[in-house]
């Protein structure tokens, strides 16, 4: 399983030289970053990218994110998950802080106004993991537990790590590398060849990126 493609997705303005996801990124024999426009945090897109580069990989993939990446790796994951061994969320951002236009608005229950309704809201079909903050500035500590809860990811607790990032001192992350290995050691290589669900994908208006960008079309004309 440790032999299958990882994708490296950074959040909102990337990960440069300092940052954990590089350092790991760096350790992993063929990793592979997905590039966005870093600046312009909008879903449809971001998810549209991600879920290319999964249909691109030989066989299933491993994602490892970090806030709005994981957001939008889960939209993508969801719609693939026939190829998908696992995810690593690391400090996930608030869905109510970005709009489908990609917009960041300040805390609020708003969540008309959010992505919140376009990411599932039910546990998701492969191994998921979440590794939260107790003092992330974009995401609530009890939150981030019940986003993990209702996506079915183990949840992690690192204490206070603000978003951990390079800001907050995560360049060269061993226990973050740690965390990735178990997570793909927990996975029965079996199970993910033979069970069923895990060889399907969602296409067409059924899938989640096709809700996305009818609501991004729709309201801001991207």
């Amino acid at each position: 399983m440790t032999d299958l493609t990882t994708l490296i997705i950074p959040g909102y303005h990337g990960s440069g030289d300092e940052h954990w996801q590089t350092w790991i990124e760096q350790r992993i024999d063929g990793a592979k970053r997905v590039e966005q426009d870093w600046d312009k945090p909008i879903l449809a897109y971001w998810a549209q990218n991600i879920r290319r580069a999964i249909d691109a990989a030989d066989g299933a993939v491993w994602l490892i994110a970090h806030s709005f990446g994981c957001l939008a790796s889960v939209a993508a994951s969801a719609d693939r998950f026939g190829k998908i061994a696992g995810l690593m969320l690391v400090a996930p951002a608030n869905t109510s802080r970005f709009t489908p236009g990609g917009v960041i608005q300040e805390e609020s229950d708003n969540r008309h106004e959010s992505v919140h309704d376009l990411l599932p809201a039910s546990i998701l079909p492969f191994a998921t993991l979440l590794i939260a903050s107790t003092d992330d500035p974009w995401m609530p500590h009890a939150e981030a537990r019940r986003v993990a809860e209702s996506w079915g990811s183990r949840f992690i607790s690192i204490g206070a790590a603000g978003h951990i990032n390079a800001a907050s001192g995560y360049g060269p992350w061993p226990e973050g590398l740690q965390i990735f290995r178990q997570l793909q050691e927990s996975v029965n290589p079996d199970d993910l060849e033979n069970s069923a669900p895990r060889g399907a994908t969602l296409r067409g208006r059924s899938g989640y990126l096709a809700r996305i960008r009818h609501v991004t079309r729709r309201h801001f004309g991207y």
